[in-house]
């Protein structure tokens, strides 16, 4: 009885964190993906246990059979045995979703994850050919007059500097992201 009210307990939190998911709140998420993994660590640690418990009862079924004592039959032994097993059945289905539950938002969280990645990887890609751009363009106007080149062609190929790359990266990316 105290390991289903435990479930439910688990089912409550579970709830919870599903909501807070799917309102967005993505203040917590790591805090939310260490929560439902120590859950389901729990839950891992309580179902081999259950296992045992099922195996026991088993055992105490079988060996119940070899019984013919009239006092031991009278107590109907056989009755709290069949109640014991239903716990267990029942709560054995109570694992079984709550893990399907917390693979799943285990599974959103992840999502979320990866979709802030592919974020930062694509300001990270624009940022450096920004500043590879620039830092380019400094270097050619920089050192363009070193070899007699006249302003109007510095300043040209300084813009060349910077359009190429800026082209070159939005033609590289629009291919990438339709592949």
């Amino acid at each position: 009885e105290d390991m289903v009210n435990y479930l439910w307990q688990v089912w409550e939190t579970v709830g919870e964190t599903r909501n807070e998911l799917m309102q967005r709140r993505r203040r917590n998420v790591q805090e939310m993906r260490r929560r439902l993994v120590k859950l389901q660590s729990d839950l891992s640690l309580l179902k081999t246990i259950l296992g045992i418990f099922g195996y026991t009862i088993s055992r105490i079924e079988e060996e119940g059979k070899v019984v013919t004592d009239g006092f031991l039959e009278s107590l109907e032994h056989w009755k709290t045995l069949v109640a014991v097993k239903n716990r267990i059945q029942n709560a054995e289905s109570m694992f079984e979703s709550i893990d399907r539950e917390i693979d799943a938002l285990l599974s959103l969280i992840n999502m979320r994850i990866e979709a802030s990645l592919d974020l930062q990887n694509v300001l990270t890609f624009w940022l450096s050919i920004i500043f590879g751009a620039f830092g380019g363009a400094q270097l050619v106007s920089a050192i363009a007059p070193m070899f007699g080149v006249g302003n109007v062609e510095t300043l040209v190929l300084t813009i060349l500097s910077i359009v190429v790359p800026l082209v070159g990266g939005y033609l590289y990316y629009s291919r990438k992201r339709w592949d």
